[in-house]
């Protein structure tokens, strides 16, 4: 294992994933990314590395987080 991580806390969030936690769309490029970062997240990111990093931590929430069902 990497670092001491454990690999049950491993979690892999593929790159289609990311961009639709973030943008709603598989194919948006790296501009979207970061227009969405900036403007519909309202986060101060400055390259598109930090608006992936964001997105990925959307998915990572949602997982260790999941919604409950409406009933």
């Amino acid at each position: 294992t990497s670092a001491g991580c454990s690999s049950t806390n491993l979690r892999e969030v593929t790159i289609n994933e990311a961009k639709f936690a973030l943008t709603g769309s598989t194919k948006a490029d790296k501009n979207q990314m970061l227009h969405a970062a900036r403007r519909t997240m309202n986060w101060r990111v400055t390259d598109h590395h930090q608006a992936d990093a964001g997105a990925v931590g959307i998915c990572a929430f949602g997982r260790l987080f999941p919604k409950e069902p409406v009933r």
